[in-house]
């Protein structure tokens, strides 16, 4: 028995898997886990900025509309900002044994975790502090000694 060649003809084509809106996505709401599902698109013409992970779209908020079936890309979602600049925030100050509040407007906006500065209206002096909660923003005490008079 002599095997006759066998041709086959096709096209191969690349895809990459793409975070895709089930539904329409109004500018400022919450992506859930129910709003979004990961499909394999063709690569050719998809951006190097697409969402892969839905896990990177899920509890972030949308910059602008989102249409149903657009693949996701990284400048269209958001994490939540809790903090909006020019708010008045509560500025902690915690070290071994000490814990000062005081009152604090912010010069940037940000999200849980973000790095902030916060000013004090009385002294006017400006101060880096971290995002802990809404309205909170803790600053770490400076390392090092601290100067006593002798």
């Amino acid at each position: 028995m002599r095997l006759k060649p066998l041709r086959i003809l096709g096209q191969l084509v690349e895809t990459v898997e793409v975070v895709v809106p089930k539904r329409a996505i109004a500018r400022g709401e919450t992506l859930g886990r129910d709003d979004v599902i990961v499909e394999r698109r063709p690569r050719d013409g998809q951006g190097s900025e697409l969402i892969g992970d839905s896990r990177a779209a899920i509890d972030k908020v949308a910059r602008r509309a989102l249409l149903a079936g657009v693949p996701l890309r990284t400048g269209d979602v958001q994490r939540e900002e809790i903090v909006a600049k020019g708010e008045l925030v509560t500025i902690v100050y915690e070290g071994p044994g000490l814990l000062i509040t005081m009152r604090g407007r912010t010069n940037d906006s940000g999200a849980m975790g973000d790095v902030v500065s916060v000013t004090n209206p009385q002294s006017k002096r400006t101060l880096q502090g971290t995002i802990t909660g809404p309205g909170r923003v803790s600053v770490k005490p400076a390392i090092g000694r601290i100067a006593s008079a002798q």
